[in-house]
């Protein structure tokens, strides 16, 4: 056995341990054996593993936890697979709303292939104080959404407020 794998053969992998947003191209050190009692081999040049995302099964929004009344931030869209990886296939439109009634967004936004699982929305507004937040719902309920708050006030606090994951995609 020379420690090769030949074109079109099955590779197991076995990992264990806990990582997120492993989808993409890798090149994995491996050893190799013959057969179930042979001695294992260390391969020659390591194969280059393409992972791709599953399905979409999740849109999380995020935007800074702090805001000041009246000024534009960003939203981001970002899908995920079961797996944390971003689904860059995912395409289909979502409603979007606000707790805050005089807020600026708007009302859908739609992922399209080229997108690769991510779209932004520029130059959303707040317009009331307190804790706010905008949800996105999917009308295909085929995505759970995830939504995230914000504190909204008259001048950026002192120290600043986190809610939510700090890991994104």
């Amino acid at each position: 056995f020379d420690g090769r794998i030949p074109p079109g053969s099955t590779v197991s992998i076995i990992y264990s341990g806990q990582v997120q947003s492993v989808a993409g191209s890798i090149d994995a050190r491996h050893a190799l054996r013959g057969r179930a009692t042979g001695a294992w081999v260390e391969g020659e040049q390591p194969p280059r593993i393409s992972i791709t995302p599953a399905r979409a099964v999740l849109v999380q929004l995020r935007h800074p936890s702090d805001m000041v009344r009246g000024e534009a931030f960003d939203v981001a869209l970002v899908a995920l697979d079961r797996y944390g990886n971003r689904a860059t296939a995912y395409a289909g439109s979502l409603d979007i709303s606000a707790s805050d009634s005089g807020a600026i967004v708007p009302r859908t936004i739609s992922f399209t292939p080229a997108d690769s699982g991510s779209v932004m929305i520029r130059g959303a507004r707040f317009s009331s104080l307190g804790f706010q937040k905008i949800t996105a719902s999917d009308r295909s309920r085929s995505v759970r959404t995830a939504l995230h708050s914000a504190w909204v006030s008259d001048t950026m606090p002192e120290r600043r407020h986190l809610f939510g994951d700090v890991h994104f995609h």
